[in-house]
């Protein structure tokens, strides 16, 4: 036995399956991978962010503080 697929706590041969079911298997688990490397690659994305900004802070001073009367709260 090959490949397998589970739906609904039955397992299913994939090789058993018509040559269109074994291409559109093969189409599932090629998504299934990339939307996993997207997960990951987003997942180190918000791990780079959160470094960066621990890392800028060591960076700030007093001297480039505005002053919040000078400050423009971003507009939405």
């Amino acid at each position: 036995m090959g490949m397998t697929y589970t739906y609904e706590n039955a397992k299913y041969d994939v090789d058993k399956l018509s040559e269109e079911g074994q291409q559109v298997f093969k189409i599932l688990a090629v998504a299934q991978r990339k939307a996993e490397e997207l997960d990951l690659k987003h997942t180190l994305a918000q791990a780079a962010v959160i470094a960066m900004h621990q890392k800028m802070q060591t960076y700030l001073k007093d001297t480039a503080l505005i002053p919040n009367e000078e400050f423009d709260p971003p507009v939405n």
